[in-house]
Protein backbone atom coordinates (compact mmCIF):
# COMPACT_ATOMS: atom_id res chain seq x y z
CA UNK A 1 0.00 0.00 0.00
CA UNK A 2 1.14 3.52 -0.74
CA UNK A 3 0.29 6.76 1.00
CA UNK A 4 0.95 10.44 0.40
CA UNK A 5 -0.07 13.56 2.29
CA UNK A 6 -0.02 16.92 0.52
CA UNK A 7 -0.97 20.25 2.14
CA UNK A 8 -1.18 23.85 1.04
CA UNK A 9 -2.28 27.22 2.31
CA UNK A 10 -5.21 28.55 0.28
CA UNK A 11 -5.62 32.37 0.54
CA UNK A 12 -9.31 32.36 1.43
CA UNK A 13 -11.35 31.66 4.56
CA UNK A 14 -11.95 27.98 5.30
CA UNK A 15 -15.71 28.39 4.93
CA UNK A 16 -15.31 29.79 1.41
CA UNK A 17 -12.91 27.03 0.33
CA UNK A 18 -15.17 24.37 1.86
CA UNK A 19 -18.28 25.74 0.14
CA UNK A 20 -16.51 25.71 -3.21
CA UNK A 21 -14.86 22.28 -2.90
CA UNK A 22 -17.76 20.39 -1.32
CA UNK A 23 -19.52 20.71 -4.68
CA UNK A 24 -17.62 17.72 -6.04
CA UNK A 25 -18.93 18.36 -9.55
CA UNK A 26 -16.68 21.48 -9.62
CA UNK A 27 -13.55 19.36 -9.20
CA UNK A 28 -12.58 19.52 -12.93
CA UNK A 29 -12.31 23.32 -12.58
CA UNK A 30 -9.41 23.07 -10.16
CA UNK A 31 -8.00 19.51 -10.19
CA UNK A 32 -5.93 19.07 -13.38
CA UNK A 33 -6.30 15.27 -13.84
CA UNK A 34 -10.08 15.22 -13.47
CA UNK A 35 -11.79 15.90 -16.78
CA UNK A 36 -15.39 15.11 -15.77
CA UNK A 37 -17.52 14.32 -12.73
CA UNK A 38 -21.06 12.98 -12.85
CA UNK A 39 -23.34 12.47 -9.89
CA UNK A 40 -24.76 8.94 -9.70
CA UNK A 41 -27.41 9.72 -7.11
CA UNK A 42 -29.78 12.50 -6.14
CA UNK A 43 -27.71 12.97 -3.00
CA UNK A 44 -24.96 15.47 -3.81
CA UNK A 45 -23.38 15.85 -0.34
CA UNK A 46 -22.75 13.76 2.74
CA UNK A 47 -22.12 10.11 3.46
CA UNK A 48 -23.49 7.96 0.65
CA UNK A 49 -23.13 10.47 -2.20
CA UNK A 50 -21.64 8.69 -5.20
CA UNK A 51 -19.90 10.10 -8.26
CA UNK A 52 -18.30 8.87 -11.45
CA UNK A 53 -14.94 10.51 -12.14
CA UNK A 54 -13.14 10.54 -15.46
CA UNK A 55 -9.45 11.29 -15.08
CA UNK A 56 -6.51 11.66 -17.40
CA UNK A 57 -3.15 10.91 -15.82
CA UNK A 58 0.14 9.82 -17.41
CA UNK A 59 -1.56 9.97 -20.83
CA UNK A 60 -4.18 7.41 -19.79
CA UNK A 61 -7.91 7.99 -19.32
CA UNK A 62 -9.71 6.10 -16.56
CA UNK A 63 -13.23 6.21 -15.19
CA UNK A 64 -14.14 5.10 -11.69
CA UNK A 65 -16.82 5.56 -9.04
CA UNK A 66 -16.13 7.23 -5.72
CA UNK A 67 -18.42 7.05 -2.71
CA UNK A 68 -18.37 9.52 0.18
CA UNK A 69 -17.83 7.47 3.34
CA UNK A 70 -17.23 10.27 5.84
CA UNK A 71 -18.46 13.87 5.95
CA UNK A 72 -17.76 16.40 8.69
CA UNK A 73 -19.43 19.57 7.50
CA UNK A 74 -16.88 22.34 6.98
CA UNK A 75 -13.98 20.13 7.93
CA UNK A 76 -13.53 16.76 6.20
CA UNK A 77 -14.59 14.56 3.28
CA UNK A 78 -13.49 10.94 2.85
CA UNK A 79 -14.02 9.24 -0.51
CA UNK A 80 -13.36 5.64 -1.50
CA UNK A 81 -13.22 4.03 -4.92
CA UNK A 82 -16.06 1.58 -5.35
CA UNK A 83 -14.34 -1.81 -5.93
CA UNK A 84 -14.58 -3.07 -9.48
CA UNK A 85 -16.02 0.21 -10.82
CA UNK A 86 -13.03 1.26 -12.90
CA UNK A 87 -12.72 1.35 -16.66
CA UNK A 88 -9.37 1.90 -18.32
CA UNK A 89 -5.87 0.47 -18.36
CA UNK A 90 -5.09 0.50 -14.63
CA UNK A 91 -8.55 -0.31 -13.29
CA UNK A 92 -7.91 -4.06 -13.22
CA UNK A 93 -4.85 -3.48 -11.04
CA UNK A 94 -6.50 -1.27 -8.43
CA UNK A 95 -7.40 -3.03 -5.21
CA UNK A 96 -8.36 0.05 -3.18
CA UNK A 97 -8.02 3.82 -3.04
CA UNK A 98 -9.10 6.26 -0.36
CA UNK A 99 -8.88 10.04 -0.47
CA UNK A 100 -9.37 12.29 2.56
CA UNK A 101 -9.72 16.08 2.21
CA UNK A 102 -9.29 18.13 5.39
CA UNK A 103 -10.03 21.86 5.69
CA UNK A 104 -9.02 24.12 8.53
CA UNK A 105 -8.37 27.81 9.26
CA UNK A 106 -4.73 28.91 9.08
CA UNK A 107 -3.23 32.42 9.10
CA UNK A 108 -6.40 34.03 7.77
CA UNK A 109 -6.66 31.44 5.02
CA UNK A 110 -7.24 27.71 4.78
CA UNK A 111 -4.92 24.77 5.34
CA UNK A 112 -6.11 22.15 2.85
CA UNK A 113 -4.67 18.64 3.22
CA UNK A 114 -5.19 15.69 0.91
CA UNK A 115 -4.26 12.19 2.09
CA UNK A 116 -4.36 9.46 -0.54
CA UNK A 117 -3.92 5.77 0.18
CA UNK A 118 -3.79 3.30 -2.65
CA UNK A 119 -3.16 -0.42 -3.04
CA UNK A 120 -2.58 -2.22 -6.32
CA UNK A 121 -3.15 -5.95 -6.70
CA UNK A 122 -0.36 -8.47 -6.28
CA UNK A 123 3.19 -7.57 -7.19
CA UNK A 124 1.98 -4.38 -8.90
CA UNK A 125 1.62 -2.94 -5.40
CA UNK A 126 5.41 -2.51 -5.40
CA UNK A 127 4.82 0.35 -7.86
CA UNK A 128 2.18 2.11 -5.75
CA UNK A 129 4.40 4.30 -3.59
CA UNK A 130 6.71 5.40 -6.43
CA UNK A 131 3.63 6.21 -8.56
CA UNK A 132 2.12 8.31 -5.77
CA UNK A 133 5.39 10.17 -5.17
CA UNK A 134 6.20 10.84 -8.83
CA UNK A 135 2.79 11.48 -10.37
CA UNK A 136 0.03 12.05 -7.83
CA UNK A 137 1.98 14.34 -5.45
CA UNK A 138 2.59 16.71 -8.37
CA UNK A 139 -1.09 16.58 -9.33
CA UNK A 140 -2.14 17.69 -5.85
CA UNK A 141 0.40 20.50 -5.81
CA UNK A 142 -0.87 21.79 -9.17
CA UNK A 143 -4.48 21.40 -8.00
CA UNK A 144 -3.82 23.45 -4.86
CA UNK A 145 -2.11 26.17 -6.92
CA UNK A 146 -5.09 26.30 -9.28
CA UNK A 147 -7.54 26.37 -6.37
CA UNK A 148 -5.59 29.23 -4.77
CA UNK A 149 -5.84 31.24 -8.01
CA UNK A 150 -9.59 30.60 -8.24
CA UNK A 151 -10.08 31.72 -4.63
CA UNK A 152 -8.02 34.90 -5.23
CA UNK A 153 -9.96 35.78 -8.40
CA UNK A 154 -13.29 35.22 -6.67
CA UNK A 155 -12.90 37.83 -3.92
Amino acid sequence: MGRIVVSAEIPAPAEKVWNYCKDIEQTPDWFPAIVAVRSLSEQKEGVGAEYEFTARNARRTVTYRMKVTEWEDGRKIRQEVVPGSGKGLWSGLLESMTLVWEYGPSNGGTRLTATQEMRLKGLADLLTQPWLLVFDRQLYKRAFERLARIMKEDR
